[in-house]
């Protein structure tokens, strides 16, 4: 499993729009390599093929009814978009013209 380096942490902040100095692109590494490490142990863990499909909690009905609650006023919503159209938040297509 590949490990994270600096360049892959301000790649990450640049998709994201976040200005991070080099002390938390340093601290993101290690962070992120650690968990690295751990899915790699737990890749190597032996699988019980009866096991993966096992659930720990009886299975029941997960459905709710619906229930109307307040939700945050559009305009507060929108406020942080980097682009807007309207009343709605506009992002770069990614199916192509």
């Amino acid at each position: 499993m590949s490990m994270i380096n600096n360049k892959d942490i301000e790649y990450i902040a640049g998709l994201a729009r976040l200005d991070i100095g080099e002390r938390d692109i340093q601290l993101f590494t290690r962070k992120l390599n650690t968990i690295l490490e751990y899915v790699k142990i737990l890749d190597e863990i032996e699988k019980d093929e009866s096991l993966l499909s096992a659930s720990l909690f009886p299975a029941g009905n997960v459905f709710r009814e619906d229930e109307l609650k307040p939700s945050m006023d559009s305009e507060k919503a929108l406020s942080s978009a980097a682009e807007r159209e309207g009343k709605f938040f506009r992002v770069p297509g990614v199916m192509g013209e």
